[in-house]
């Protein structure tokens, strides 16, 4: 009995470490699926809408740091999936704002994907003269457009 007590303390132990290790992953690291697990868990725990909304803006930026960091780091081979990601965050973002018609968000959230924007075109424009993979980056640009829109 207490062998297996041991032993699930030691895997306690363990996820704890694992979670906070994982805490500043980005996408290059092999602790990054822990990263965006944690956050999954996280996300689940947010019940108020505008607490899923504060956290999906909170993950938005982390995304947009990610690319930053790609960017940054010239870890080109990385942006395609990079850039989905943000992309998927701002709609899922959007989505639940204006199903849950949280209108007192609306302006908040504006104003984040406009300086978002201001962000990826600079971003967009520091890729290599070969390289056509910063067409994701635009598109997380124009997909911004299209989610101001659809906001309540």
């Amino acid at each position: 009995m207490k062998e297996k007590i041991g032993i699930v303390l030691l895997l306690c132990i363990g996820i704890v470490i694992l979670a906070v290790l994982s805490r500043n992953a980005q996408p290059s690291s092999s602790l990054y699926l822990i990263k965006r697990a944690q956050e999954n868990i996280i996300l689940l725990t947010k019940i108020a809408p505008v607490a899923k909304v504060d956290y999906y803006e909170y993950l938005l930026n982390e995304r947009l740091g990610e690319i930053q960091y790609i960017m940054n780091s010239h870890q080109y081979a990385l942006i395609v999936s990079t850039a989905l990601r943000y992309a998927t965050t701002a709609g899922k973002l959007t989505e639940f704002a204006s199903k849950n018609n949280l209108k007192n968000k609306t302006q908040e959230i504006t104003k984040e994907f406009m300086e978002h924007k201001k962000i990826l075109n600079t971003l967009s424009q520091q890729f290599p003269g070969a390289s056509d993979r910063w067409k994701y980056v635009v598109d997380d640009e124009n997909y911004l457009d299209t989610y101001v829109k659809e906001l309540p």
